[in-house]
């Protein structure tokens, strides 16, 4: 092997490298993983999404019911490629890792020059060390003026005074360094903190956590999901809204159960939430059952009950929820060869339905009832020989997150939405000024590093222009940007940026108040309303993101470069 052979791999290496390391510092990579989870989410939403525990095949099969037979030879084909299981998939566990990358190579490449420009703004006697590698948009203004240079280097100062600058100048020298909000550049490196905290964290939540429903009756301890974690037992459920039959509200007292004899208790209300040994506690829903008994009328033996649920053996009582199927809440009386079914009778909130429960007994085959009675709860009926007893009781639906990883996505989606409303809001500016004496007058030049388009654009424009327009052609010819500058300058019309600054900042507000309601309400993360936001906020951001942070193409660049020649 030669030396030459040697250099050349070593020297592809390094090519390899520079170009994976400017694809993932480059803000376009943010643009096109914005989008991709955006899509992969508006997809989950169109595609019929199957439960967690697919794998099930009672699960599977209550799911597949819902599907057009017709469609279930193409649910096989596409179920390994993860189509039906779309947020649990490699399709957005991807560009989540490359997010993760992503981020962390911005934060890598970009984070010295935004330290400096938030911090350290550069001294006007190293004007040409001035360093304008990093992000947003660079443009480049120059105008002539009739005035003595020592004149219009005062006036210049004296508009960047009235627009909110702080400058930094030297009598000596016709240069000057000015700035506004410039602590704001920081705000884009917590944009990046953000997504790298909250990539992971929905990673490592999808595949960690894991959300687990708990169906809790009386009479038994439940063990939650996680490893040495406590049982829980209900003890008792007080409906304080709506009627008996379909409770609105309500308050639930748990036991929490830690070994032999050692136990606190716990109250929850409806839709509250509450952290309980590192798992975040949801309590969804009160479930009203009718807990049937039944009895021979003569010799007052139990008789044995069969409730319709797979794998569930005859006992002497039966609990038949009354918010389910009809399939649920039929019992059979494999003695007597009599099938039961339970009913709620429907009331309002101001005059429940008395009596509530309605039952309807089946003998053998039979299609219609042969009886059907109304009873309160706590009354009995007798049919058949048989005296069966209806009491209503309530189950407790609980959401277990078993992992604490939500803790960092919320982290990262709390820096994030600051971060953007900042930029939003107070976006930076860094200015260079040179004013250059010549002959009848002097020229100024105008070096800004913001991000914006149109918005800058006008706003140096405005700073730049004499009072009375004698530099308008001068504007229209010095209007250029140095060849090792990123070319982009204008976009979107003033009304429309500032349009997509207030729907920004808008809309991340009501999302991070809507997730936050529906976390701490109902246990998760969003529902099909606040997913559609999210796709609007997600492709709002990459947009947006995209044009200040010269990331997309403007539509005026190469007219602006033809209007220059």
């Amino acid at each position: 092997m030669s030396v030459g052979d040697s250099l050349a791999r070593d020297v592809t290496r390094t090519n390899l490298f520079d170009r994976l390391w400017r694809v993932l510092a480059g803000p376009r990579l943010t643009v096109v993983l914005l989008v991709w989870i955006a899509i992969i989410v508006t997809l989950s939403l169109v595609v019929p999404q199957s439960p967690a525990h697919i794998d099930d095949p009672i699960v599977r099969s209550q799911w597949l019911t819902g599907i057009p037979r017709g469609v279930w030879p193409v649910i096989e084909r596409l179920q390994p490629l993860g189509v039906f299981g779309l947020l649990r998939s490699i399709w957005l566990r991807l560009p989540l890792a490359l997010l993760v990358a992503h981020a962390l190579v911005v934060l890598a490449n970009w984070g010295p020059v935004l330290w400096r420009r938030g911090v350290n703004p550069p001294d006007v006697s190293t004007l040409q060390q001035w360093d304008s590698a990093g992000p947003g948009r660079s443009l480049q203004l120059a105008t002539d003026w009739s005035e003595p240079a020592g004149q219009v280097k005062t006036q210049i100062i004296a508009r960047l005074k009235r627009s909110g600058y702080r400058f930094l100048a030297r009598d000596d020298r016709q240069a000057f360094v000015a700035w506004r909000w410039r602590w704001s550049w920081l705000a884009l490196a917590g944009v990046y903190i953000g997504l790298g905290l909250a990539a992971p964290g929905l990673i490592l939540d999808g595949w960690l956590g894991g959300v687990e429903e708990i169906n809790l009756e009386p009479g038994g301890a439940t063990p939650l999901p996680a490893a040495a974690a406590p049982s829980l037992a209900l003890d008792a459920v007080t409906v304080t809204g709506g009627n008996p039959g379909s409770p609105t509200s309500g308050v639930v007292g748990l036991s929490v159960l830690r070994g032999v004899g050692e136990s606190h208790p716990l109250t929850l209300s409806l839709h509250n939430s509450q952290l309980l040994e590192g798992m975040w506690l949801t309590f969804l829903d009160i479930g009203p059952v009718v807990e049937v008994t039944a009895v021979d009328a003569e010799t007052g033996e139990q008789v044995l009950l069969q409730p319709f649920v797979a794998g569930v053996s005859p006992k002497g009582n039966v609990r038949l929820p009354l918010d389910a199927s009809a399939d649920v809440r039929f019992a059979g009386v494999p003695s007597r060869n009599v099938t039961l079914r339970v009913d709620r009778l429907e009331g309002d909130d101001d005059r429940p339905a008395i009596p509530i429960i309605a039952v309807s007994f089946f003998r053998g085959v039979e299609s219609s009832p042969s009886q059907s009675v109304s009873l309160d709860s706590g009354q009995e009926v007798t049919f058949g020989g048989v005296r069966y007893g209806m009491v209503l009781d309530y189950d407790v639906l609980l959401q277990a997150h078993a992992g604490l990883w939500w803790m960092l996505v919320g982290a990262g989606w709390g820096v994030t939405v600051l971060s953007l409303l900042l930029l939003a809001v107070v976006p930076p500016v860094m200015v260079r000024g040179q004013v250059a004496a010549g002959t009848g007058g002097c020229q100024v030049v105008l070096t800004a590093d913001g991000l914006g388009g149109e918005r800058l654009r006008q706003r140096m424009l405005q700073l730049i222009s004499p009072d009375d327009g004698s530099g308008a052609a001068g504007i229209a010819r010095g209007f250029v940007l140095s060849p090792d500058r990123l070319r982009a300058v204008g976009g979107l019309p003033v009304v429309a940026e500032g349009a997509v600054r207030v729907v920004l900042v808008i809309l991340s507000l009501a999302l991070t108040l809507g997730l936050a309601w529906s976390w701490v309400r109902w246990g998760q993360v969003m529902g099909d309303g606040f997913a559609w936001m999210l796709i609007v906020w997600l492709l709002l951001v990459a947009g947006a993101g995209g044009l200040v942070l010269g990331a997309m193409p403007l539509m005026n660049d190469k007219h602006q470069m033809t209007n220059n020649k």
